[in-house]
């Protein structure tokens, strides 16, 4: 299939070589604010720039699941930040579907007191640096028995990222024989793919790649686009609130049960409006579960997260709220496509009490949920 679409930065041109969800369905498109890269593909199903349904997230969480090969030692890593939902959604769906466990971790731009194993680049974002910590002691000796390391990605363009953290893997896991890449969208062609399956077969790697969508595109810049430079650019504070690294940042054992009546917070829900979960930046994947189990008790539910990733007004996006990030690092957040002005009421879920007090997002509508707890090990 062929597709042409003007964006305010410029047009793209799309052939699909594989569609097996539509691309319509899966993606929109939008305009970066970045000199690296002008065009932004947007997921409808990803939960991060466009509100979705939990069980239409979900679906396409277990669709994924159901594509890769069964293994009982699969070690599962969402990239950061946006991928770490659909991450940890794939790790969850393929430990039920096959009724076995695996742990789940996932790359982090936040640097805890914990124990770092590596760190890695990706080198078109607006945030190069990936952290990947070393695992907890009670999932040590699992993490490292790893065979198969399933790394996941909402889209694959150029492919360097994920070999940069397959790299990584290789020095650190010594039985890890095959690596999957795992994307909603794979852009990559045939004679790129083979050279990446080259790059880690030097190292005795099997390479695979799994995605709903491939094919190729390219991007012809608008004439008058120009975007001189990032609208962060200095160094960071250190955070004011230390990240809390119980949720997948050193990572968790899938699949992951709660019960969401303990959650003090649902007793202020009001039944009679719909629901907007929304997590923050790398908080996605708790956020989710507790948005599908309201829409699994009848609530009109739709859930996504804030993000650091800077996009211009217009095409896929709507709506743009901006605020400081819930670190109190003075970092510019962005949540978009949603009007608070409607009905639906927000909730905005965090990490840890202190991260809402920094929070100026919906300050004065929101209902704040957060959860300052560990995650089990076993």
């Amino acid at each position: 299939m062929q597709y042409e679409k003007d964006i305010t930065a410029g047009r793209l041109k799309i052939e699909t070589t594989c569609e097996l969800e539509p691309l319509t369905s899966v993606l929109d498109f939008a305009s970066r604010r970045n000199p690296k890269r002008g065009y932004l593909f947007v997921s409808k199903v990803l939960g991060k720039h466009i509100p979705v349904q939990p069980s239409r997230m979900r679906s396409i969480h277990e669709k994924l699941a159901k594509l890769l090969p069964v293994n009982h030692q699969s070690l599962f890593i969402g990239m950061a930040e946006t991928a770490v939902g659909l991450g940890a959604g794939v790790a969850d769906a393929y430990t039920k579907t096959n009724q076995t466990t695996s742990i789940f971790i996932h790359t982090t731009r936040y640097l805890g007191s914990d124990p770092v194993l590596f760190e890695f680049k990706e080198p078109h974002s607006h945030a190069v640096d990936h952290i990947l910590h070393a695992p907890p002691d009670n999932l040590k000796e699992d993490f490292f028995a790893s065979k198969i390391a399933i790394l996941v990605d909402d889209e694959i363009s150029t492919g360097t990222t994920l070999v940069n953290l397959a790299r990584e893997l290789v020095n650190h896991l010594p039985n890890v024989y095959r690596i999957v890449f795992v994307s909603l969208v794979n852009w990559l062609s045939e004679e790129r793919m083979e050279e990446c399956k080259r790059e880690l077969e030097s190292n005795g790697i099997e390479l695979l790649f799994i995605s709903l969508i491939e094919g190729n595109f390219s991007f012809e810049p608008s004439e008058n686009w120009s975007i001189d430079q990032l609208p962060y650019t200095q160094q960071p504070k250190p955070p004011a609130v230390s990240p809390n690294m119980a949720y997948g940042r050193r990572g968790v054992r899938m699949p992951y049960e709660f019960n969401v009546e303990q959650i003090e917070f649902s007793r202020s829900l009001p039944c009679d409006k719909p629901l907007h979960f929304i997590g923050t930046g790398e908080f996605m994947f708790l956020p989710q579960l507790i948005a599908a189990a309201y829409e699994q008790k009848g609530f009109n539910v739709t859930v996504q997260s804030t993000t650091r990733s800077p996009v211009l007004m217009g095409d896929a996006v709507q709506n743009i709220e901006t605020f400081e990030d819930e670190f109190g690092q003075g970092i510019p957040n962005y949540l978009y496509n949603f009007n608070a002005d409607l009905d639906a009421v927000p909730v905005v879920c965090y990490e840890s009490f202190e991260q809402s007090q920094y929070h100026t997002l919906f300050s004065d509508k929101r209902i704040s949920a957060f959860f300052d707890i560990c995650c089990k090990g076993e």
